[in-house]
């Protein structure tokens, strides 16, 4: 039975790129294993732009705050930002 592997990286242009792969187990352990960076086993989650009840924005990561008390622009720029690195 294979899994799903996930893949974020950087084309030759620099854009972030991202991509699932069928893998068989034991070849998707060391891909993970070998460039945690890159490959990870659990889908690949984007920093969102969350208003808070005081009007400001703050960025988050699978629901931890990141950065706190930006404006909505700052906050989409960021949360952009975080995602292509």
């Amino acid at each position: 039975m294979k899994v799903t592997v996930y893949e974020r990286h950087k084309n030759e242009k620099g854009d972030a790129v991202e991509a699932s792969h069928s893998m068989w187990p034991v070849d998707a352990r060391e891909a993970v294993r070998n460039d945690p960076d890159r490959y990870s086993m659990a889908p690949l989650q984007a920093h969102k732009a969350v208003k808070r009840s005081d009007g400001t924005y703050a960025v988050e990561l699978h629901g931890k705050e990141i950065k706190d008390g930006l404006s909505k622009a700052e906050a989409t720029k960021l949360a952009s930002e975080l995602d292509a690195a």
